[in-house]
């Protein structure tokens, strides 16, 4: 999922209600709500730090509003709202990490002791890596570890001949699973970054390498890649990117007169059950 101007704007936001709500819950008061509209409202009218002052700028010129902001956090569940008002997401898990119990039988879900005996909580601003490696020069580390030509055509598409950089995490996860993908043992990478960052990407980019690898040389339909989510919002977003990467690949399999990802079972299944 590409992550636009309104996204680093409504996140940058987010942090500033975050560290507001962060006040009440140092103190173990988790049951606290706010009116987002209005909260939003007074973070614009200050615009609290330079960032946000550049990306509201930027917005602000293309039409987006505050009811935007709300809007776009809520649709990403970053923002909860109940019947007393909203709740961001950090502040919704500290609320129920503080309820959990220690549940023995049926009865005790009242009364019972509590499981979480504190929390101590501990806020940032957000940070995102920069995309400043250019399809160049990680052509250039991908030729030298040997990767076959046809993968990196993939990649070429993927990457639109260039005009996509990556960060210097999806480098390295690009080149780490490429060369894990190519032996015969089992092996597991975590790609860790904050949200955001292009995770999903990094982990797409040699996945769909591999994959166009395997389908050029046997081209019998087969389950290649299995993708788990922990969340249906999550398999919404991150499937719909991995279907637009896939759509990418299509005239350069045709050219080369090879059939394209078979995704469309997938694509039922997900519509079935979300």
């Amino acid at each position: 999922m590409k992550h636009t101007d309104l996204d680093k704007l409504a996140e940058e936001v987010l942090t500033q209600l975050e560290m507001e709500e962060n006040t009440l819950l140092s103190w173990g008061i988790t049951g606290g709500t706010f009116d987002a509209i209005t909260k939003v409202e007074q973070i614009i009218d200050s615009l609290p730090t330079p960032l946000i002052r550049e990306l509201w700028l930027t917005s602000e010129r293309q039409g987006v509003s505050i009811e935007h902001i709300v809007q776009n956090l809520v649709e990403r569940k970053l923002l909860f709202v109940g019947k007393s008002g909203y709740r961001s997401r950090y502040a919704e898990t500290i609320r129920l990490l503080y309820l959990l119990k220690q549940r023995f039988k049926f009865e005790d879900w009242l009364n019972a002791p509590s499981l979480v005996s504190n929390v101590k909580t501990n806020l940032w601003y957000r940070n995102y890596p920069k995309r400043n490696h250019t399809w160049n020069q990680t052509r250039v580390l991908l030729e030298d570890a040997r990767t076959p030509d046809f993968v990196l055509s993939v990649l070429d598409e993927l990457l639109e001949h260039g005009n996509l950089q990556l960060s210097g995490f999806q480098v390295e996860s690009l080149s780490h699973l490429l060369k894990e993908g190519g032996k015969s043992t089992d092996g597991g990478t975590i790609i860790g970054a904050g949200t955001g960052s292009g995770k999903t990407k990094a982990f797409y980019l040699p996945a769909f390498g591999q994959i166009a690898a395997s389908i050029k040389g046997d081209q019998r339909t087969w389950t290649r890649m299995l993708g788990i989510y922990p969340r249906t919002e999550l398999l919404k977003d991150q499937y719909n990117e991995a279907l637009s990467e896939a759509l990418k690949l299509n005239s350069l399999f045709d050219s080369n007169s090879i059939r394209p990802i078979n995704n469309w079972l997938l694509l039922w299944r997900h519509s079935k059950q979300c």
